[in-house]
């Protein structure tokens, strides 16, 4: 019993929570500047942008910072109690809290980025929450290939103006594909079902839920290997 109660504490403490519905990955500064380059924003707007991110940032560590104040004192609880259960009963919580909190933080962060729109810039709203998921959910998983972006491998690439060109339907394309795969990996993570503390781990549906996540990173490679195919044919 012990060593199995052990067992879900490492699952639960262990799970990348930016992936699985958990607490919502950090927006970078990098990231909020390629949103000014998609939205194409003045050097104001940026500005702005950027001071917006400061705050949004510092909000962000401050909640990273609570939840390993929590985490250490499960530790000294456990420690001072010997009993491992208290991570058993207070994790679920402390996730769901930081989970909470950073997706708060995200959320009010793209709205206040959002009013900083013209009404000719937010046509262009869409690909910024397309890019968006794109830095959420492309990311190595159990499907190898799943994590690969190819808008920013042609990025990389640094390829002429004139080759780039000629590449611009075919990423287009990828961009609405890729963007209807990550959804539907989205909504796996999202139906994921909840730990819960007093009730043991349930095999079968934990079961179903890792074939689903894989479906769905397969239909996400499945796509990366499409286009990457259509990709070198063009060039």
């Amino acid at each position: 019993g012990a060593a199995l109660g052990q067992q879900r504490v490492m699952v639960a403490a262990s799970v990348d929570m930016s992936s699985s519905g958990g607490a919502s990955g950090k927006i970078a500064k990098s990231a909020v500047e390629k949103y000014a380059k998609l939205l194409e924003f003045s050097e104001d707007q940026k500005s702005t942008a950027i001071a917006l991110h400061d705050g949004y940032d510092a909000a962000y560590m401050q909640a990273m910072r609570e939840f390993s104040a929590a985490m250490e004192e499960m530790r000294r609880a456990s420690e001072e109690s010997d009993d491992r259960g208290v991570f058993m009963e207070r994790m679920p919580k402390a996730r769901k809290d930081l989970a909470t909190k950073t997706k708060d933080l995200e959320k009010g962060f793209m709205t206040d980025l959002k009013s900083l729109v013209t009404p000719e810039q937010e046509a262009k709203w869409g690909k910024v929450e397309r890019q968006r998921r794109r830095e959420v959910l492309l990311r190595p998983g159990s499907v190898s290939g799943e994590g690969v972006n190819l808008l920013e491998t042609v990025e990389g690439m640094k390829l002429p103006e004139d080759v780039r060109a000629g590449l611009g339907e075919a990423l287009d394309s990828y961009e609405s594909d890729i963007d209807r795969a990550l959804m539907a990996k989205q909504r796996v993570l999202d139906d994921q079902p909840e730990f819960e503390t007093g009730r043991g781990l349930d095999i079968e549906a934990f079961q179903k839920q890792m074939a689903m996540s894989r479906e769905a990173g397969i239909l996400v490679r499945e796509v990366n290997s499409q286009y990457q195919r259509r990709l070198e044919v063009l060039l």
